[in-house]
């Protein structure tokens, strides 16, 4: 009754409640006014998906969309459409088997113009609808800091008889605002996501879904490892894969590179979220887990005691003032005690953290690069060491990054955030309805920013994953380059990647520089109407406010404000280190089909040599479509010499791989004295096999290391070491 009592504070009232219907009604229609744009009758059609069946009924990843298959389909373009009708007619006249060679070729071209006008088409639709739905979404988050501002100046002139009750309710008023606006938000993302506009999901390529982008600049496919020069490609929101749409358009993925693969084919990687990284990662720290709770308690003592510190420099000031020297001093003790205490528990929190996050990415790295030597030599023929290594050394280190650095500023910035919010509401609710209406505007523009600038920064990792790329091959093949005279070509090539990669930085710098200056414009607009509303009430000597409480204000309002910048930065790291870790974890959880450790064990001494070779044959993952041994037979008896000889490509080393067991046939058997070399225990065997290499690699060891490798301790002399290098007319 004494609220709704005539005049001004009825009128005001009336106005609040009319704002939050308001907001109530509009924010929920212009969701589905963009929900509508990204459902119309431009946006129904997608562009084309891989299907997952071939001719044959192979289960592949083809292209399956307006008739069109991949680039070795056999049905080719079969839409009625006009401009696909030329393209028709030339796959119709190769399918009877009349058309020349020169026709084989324009019935591919036509294949990939087709393809190209269909992706064309789709781009430009779905740019529309993007942008109509960006339009709609800023004009929403407008109404919302409209009304929440709005709502902020009410809250100077109301005279409120009840300010627990009625200053509670304004601020779930302005709560349920930002809550509609949110919500709708995620229900037109969740619908848009819903239609599948532009997207592709296939689990034998890759464990994301991946999404059409029609200009993706210095990036190369992580398939073919060709530069994208069309701007087009499919591109994983979640960690940095790029596949270009002629990869796209391939009839069979599974000969791609950088697959997770063993000697029996490709094997799916189950994708990994964020919460799943945090409890892979926590179960590998297990054994740390009194060091854990050591630094959890340092880490809560010290932030509880940030947030008592505020609220003693406000009364020290209020003591100032007011000239009580007895309460002046006893504060300035209490806050030297609380400085101190939180001295002793931020390096207590540090030093927990590190020392835990540095064995957690010890015992990472083991388990990786264990896991990774031992894959099916199959997946090193479709991996470069080049990609292998940054998995070791890149991936293991965003992986490990946020819990070792980023860990223990998540949960301070987080218990900051809430104890700064409810501090500052604490100290002046009315404060804070007026200073809470610069946050909506920073939040959005902070996640245009964000989400602006990973796209540069995934382009930046590109490029210069590309330049390592090009240094490790060339390091790696310094005598061919040294026999070609190409050392500046490879010199211009890695100069390109980097530039590519500086000029892009520079752009991001532009970008943070442009978003630095308008938060700090917002943030300077919050500080003012803090001092200013803050100071005039400080003023009126009501008790309201006094100096020392606006100076409190301003304390839990920075703390608040930063902490809140610092979790959006380190959300966006935990996302990038998950899709490290779905990379690590994969060659971790991988185990080889062909298991050196199992199968029948005898002495080394025992095994005679006899190897039977019954109509074997071989095909290479990477080469389906070309069988390198077909159904050979051999019979080499034990102590026997045997010479294989042939045109190179004919499968000599391909038959010397089989007998190693580096693969195993696709059929036929291969028996070592009767017995299936599949049942045999491969350490047994290895240690009866001597391997010498046309162009042997040397380790990073001595002379004598190398000479030993693979020997047993205690199972040679150096008398034996000798006489072997005599042997081998390789001492002096």
């Amino acid at each position: 009754n004494n609220l709704l009592a005539g005049g001004a504070i009825y009128n005001d009232a009336v106005d609040v409640i009319l704002c939050a219907l308001l907001c109530v009604l509009v924010m929920p229609a212009l969701g589905l006014v963009s929900i509508s744009f990204g459902t119309s009758s431009e946006a129904e059609e997608d562009p084309p998906k891989p299907d997952t069946a071939d001719d044959t009924g192979a289960t592949q990843p083809l292209l399956a969309g307006e008739g069109l298959n991949g680039e070795d389909g056999g049905a080719g373009v079969g839409s009625s459409g006009s401009e696909n009708g030329t393209a028709s007619g030339v796959a119709a006249a190769n399918g009877g088997g009349l058309a020349s060679e020169a026709e084989s070729e324009a019935v591919k071209q036509a294949k990939r113009d087709a393809q190209q006008r269909i992706h064309d088409k789709f781009l430009d639709r779905h740019r529309g609808v993007v942008m109509r739905q960006n339009a709609v979404s800023g004009f929403l988050h407008f109404i919302s800091s409209a009304a929440q501002l709005f709502v902020g100046l009410k809250c100077i002139g109301f005279k409120f008889p009840d300010e627990a009750m009625q200053g509670t309710l304004m601020g779930l008023g302005v709560l349920w605002i930002n809550i509609m606006v949110w919500s709708t938000s995620e229900v037109v993302k969740a619908h848009n996501k819903a239609e599948g506009l532009g997207q592709a999901k296939i689990p034998e390529l890759h464990p994301h879904t991946l999404t059409l982008h029609r200009k993706v600049h210095n990036h190369w496919c992580d398939k073919c490892s060709t530069r994208i020069d069309n701007g087009k490609a499919y591109r994983c929101k979640l960690c940095d894969f790029d596949l270009c749409m002629r990869c796209f358009t391939r009839k069979d993925l599974r000969t791609s590179e950088g697959l997770l693969r063993g000697d029996k084919g490709v094997r799916r990687e189950d994708p990994l979220t964020t919460m799943d990284y945090f409890k892979r990662a926590l179960g590998l720290a297990k054994r740390e887990w009194a060091l854990f709770l050591l630094a959890l308690l340092s880490l809560t003592s010290n932030n509880l005691l940030q947030l008592v510190s505020p609220n003693l420099q406000g009364s020290i000031l209020d003591a100032v003032f007011k000239a009580d020297e007895g309460a002046y001093y006893e504060l300035v003790m209490k806050f030297l005690a609380v400085s101190a205490l939180t001295g002793v528990f931020s390096g207590a929190q540090s030093l927990c953290f590190n020392i835990m996050g540095r064995r957690l990415a010890n015992t990472i790295r083991n388990k990786l690069f264990r896991g990774m030597i031992l894959q099916d030599v199959a997946f090193f023929d479709g991996n470069t060491s080049g990609q292998l290594t940054s998995r070791l050394s890149t991936d293991a280190r965003e992986m490990v990054s946020p819990i070792q650095s980023s860990m223990g500023s998540l949960l301070s910035n987080t218990i900051r955030l809430i104890g700064g919010v409810a501090l500052c509401f604490y100290t002046s609710w009315r404060l804070s309805m007026l200073a809470f209406t610069t946050v909506g505007p920073i939040i959005t523009i902070t996640q245009v920013y964000a989400a602006w600038s990973q796209g540069l920064n995934r382009q930046i990792y590109a490029a210069l994953a590309h330049a390592n790329g090009i240094a490790t091959e060339a390091l790696g093949n310094v005598r061919t380059i040294k026999a070609m005279s190409t050392e500046e070509m490879e010199v211009g090539n890695y100069r390109d990647s980097t530039r590519v990669a500086l000029s892009t930085g520079v752009r991001d710098a532009w970008g943070t520089a442009g978003m630095n200056t308008i938060n700090s414009y917002m943030d300077l607009a919050a500080n003012v109407l803090v001092l200013w509303y803050g100071g005039w009430l400080a003023i009126q000597h009501d008790g309201r406010m006094t100096a020392g409480k606006l100076i409190t204000y301003q304390l839990y309002w920075n703390m608040m404000d930063s902490s809140y910048k610092s979790l959006i930065d380190m959300v966006t790291s935990f996302t990038r280190a998950a899709g490290a870790a779905q990379r690590v974890f994969s060659l971790m959880d991988s185990l080889p089909d062909i298991d050196t450790n199992v199968g029948r064990e005898v002495p080394p001494e025992d095994i005679r040599g006899a190897i039977r070779l019954e109509e074997v044959g071989f095909t290479y993952q990477m080469r389906p479509e070309e069988e390198v041994l077909k159904g050979l037979s051999l019979d080499i008896p034990a102590g026997s010499t045997c010479a294989l000889v042939g045109r190179s490509g004919s499968g000599k080393s391909t038959l010397v791989h089989l007998m190693l067991r580096f693969y195993d046939p696709s059929r036929g058997r291969l028996t070592l004295d009767g017995v299936p070399l599949t049942e045999w225990n491969l350490r047994q065997v290895h240690r009866r096999v001597a391997v010498v290499a046309q162009d042997t690699q040397l380790f990073a060891k001595t002379i004598l290391e190398n000479l030993t490798y693979g020997l047993e301790p205690g199972s040679w002399t150096a008398r034996d070491v000798e006489e072997a290098c005599r042997d081998a007319c390789a001492h002096d």
